[in-house]
């Protein structure tokens, strides 16, 4: 989005995904942002006020709209490259379109990530490295303590 993504990077905030949708009987613009740290809610309803005024001004949108800025929460997918240098050290959940290796679904600590593959250290020390293009959904294993 041409004049929310340089506000969002003077802020070190990056834009996640926008979508617009009709929701009800208008139209939602929904951004979703984070930074390397996490983001809050104050943060995202600061950015809100600042896009908003920024949006108002400009003639991108035929009909009025409401702006939501949020964080894409602790179930995010991983799809981008970025996405698994932010988690690596951390243990995620990948399933695959194919199998890889005879299995369908990894659950482990991402040591490395490449143009090509997420190396993922699974049972036993076991490293495996898992290709992009097989992969359907992978996530941050969440848990409680």
């Amino acid at each position: 989005m041409a004049i929310a993504e340089p506000m969002l990077a003077r802020e070190s905030v990056e834009l996640v995904d926008v979508t617009y949708a009709r929701q009800g009987r208008g139209m939602v613009l929904r951004l979703l942002v984070d930074t390397v740290k996490g983001i809050t809610l104050a943060e995202c309803a600061r950015l809100n006020e600042m896009l908003s005024q920024a949006l108002d001004g400009s003639t991108l949108f035929e009909e009025p709209y409401t702006l939501e800025v949020s964080s894409p929460g602790l179930d995010r997918p991983l799809v981008t490259r970025r996405d698994f240098e932010r988690v690596l050290g951390r243990r995620i959940e990948v399933a695959t379109r194919v199998p890889v290796q005879d299995k369908s679904f990894y659950r482990g600590t991402a040591i490395d990530i490449n143009d090509e593959a997420v190396t993922v250290v699974i049972a036993k020390g076991e490293a495996v490295a898992i290709p992009l293009s097989a992969i359907q959904k992978a996530t941050l294993e969440i848990t409680f303590r």
